[in-house]
C-alpha cells in the first residue's frame, strides 16, 4: 500500500490560517483611507479636460459618420450611373434616340407596354415634371404658362356661354334668376382651373379672414368681369349692377368708370333695360 503524498492533517490541532493578512489588517488593524488634497480650481482643470476629451471623441465619431454615409451614397451612385450607361448603350445599339425612345415609350400601342407607362405616369409623374421642372426652369414655366393659357380660354368660353342672357330673354327673368351663389357653382364647375389660380392669387389659404370683405363675393365678381371682355353677350351680372346702381341714383360719370372696368353696362344701356322691364311690367 502506497504512502500519500502529503501528510494528512491531524484533526486534533487546532485551526491555523496559512494566508498572509492583507495590508490593511496589518497588526490587526484596518487602515483609514485619507482623501487627497485637491482644490477646486484642480477639480475644474479636470471637468474642462473630460468634456473637451467627450467633445473630441463625439466630433470624431460624427466626421466617421458623415464620412461613412458619404461613402455609401458615392457607391450607389457610381452603380447607378453603370446602370444608366448600361441601359442607354441598349437603346443606341436598337437604333434610337434618347428622345426618339421616349418617345416611341409615350405613343406606344403595344397595351401591355402602355399599361405600364400609363401606371408609373399616374404614381410617379407630378415627380418627373418635378424633375423637369428642376433640370430646365424657364422651359418648364413656359410650357406651364402655355399649357394654363389655353385651358383658361377654353374654361372661360364654356363660362362666358353660360353666363349669356339667353336670346330675346325678358329683364324681368335676368333680374328674378339673378344668384351669385349660382354663378359661383356654375364657374366652379365649368372653369375650375380659373377659380382655383384666383383663389391662389387673391385668396391664399395662409392669410388671415378679413371681416370686412366677403372673398367669394370679390372672387365672383372678378370672374363676371373677365366673362363680359371675354363676350360682351356675357352680361347677366352687368345688367343686374346697372339696374341696381341706376335706382340707387349713381351718376353717368360714375356708369363710364364701372362700365369701362366691365362691372356693368354702360348708362345708355342702363335706360334702355329700365325701359326694356318697365314694358315687361306693363303687359
Amino acid at each position: 500500500m502506497t504512502g500519500l503524498k502529503r501528510s494528512r492533517n491531524d484533526e486534533n490541532w487546532p485551526i491555523s490560517n496559512t494566508n498572509s493578512p492583507l495590508p490593511e489588517f496589518r497588526d490587526r488593524l484596518k487602515r483609514r483611507r485619507k482623501a487627497l488634497n485637491i482644490s477646486m480650481e484642480e477639480i475644474q482643470v479636470l471637468r474642462d479636460r473630460r468634456a473637451a476629451n467627450d467633445a473630441r471623441i463625439a466630433e470624431e465619431q460624427e466626421e466617421r459618420l458623415l464620412a461613412e454615409a458619404e461613402a455609401a451614397k458615392e457607391a450607389h451612385r457610381a452603380k447607378g450611373n453603370a446602370r444608366l450607361q448600361h441601359v442607354l448603350a441598349s437603346v443606341m445599339d436598337a437604333g434610337f434616340t434618347l428622345y426618339e425612345f421616349l418617345d416611341e415609350l409615350m405613343h406606344t400601342r403595344d397595351r401591355g407596354i402602355s399599361s405600364q407607362v400609363s401606371q408609373m405616369l399616374i404614381l410617379r409623374g407630378s415627380d418627373l415634371l418635378e424633375s423637369i421642372r428642376q433640370r430646365q426652369l424657364k422651359m418648364a414655366h413656359a410650357w406651364a404658362a402655355k399649357t394654363t393659357a389655353e385651358m383658361l380660354a377654353r374654361e372661360s368660353l364654356k363660362l362666358a356661354e353660360r353666363l349669356r342672357p339667353q336670346q330675346n330673354r325678358e329683364v324681368t327673368h335676368v333680374l328674378e334668376e339673378f344668384s351669385l351663389t349660382r354663378i359661383m357653382h356654375d364657374a366652379e364647375e365649368l372653369a375650375p382651373t380659373l377659380c382655383e389660380l384666383l383663389r391662389a392669387v387673391g385668396v391664399p389659404e395662409a392669410s388671415p379672414a378679413c371681416e370686412r370683405k366677403n372673398r367669394d363675393l370679390v372672387l365672383v365678381t372678378v370672374i363676371c368681369m373677365l366673362t363680359r371682355c371675354r363676350n360682351e353677350h356675357s352680361s347677366e351680372f352687368q345688367t343686374t349692377t346697372c339696374i341696381y346702381l341706376l335706382a340707387c341714383g349713381a351718376s353717368r360719370s360714375q356708369f363710364d368708370v364701372l362700365n369701362h372696368a366691365g362691372f356693368m353696362l354702360s348708362y345708355t344701356a342702363a335706360i334702355a333695360k329700365i325701359k326694356t322691364l318697365r314694358a315687361e311690367r306693363l303687359r
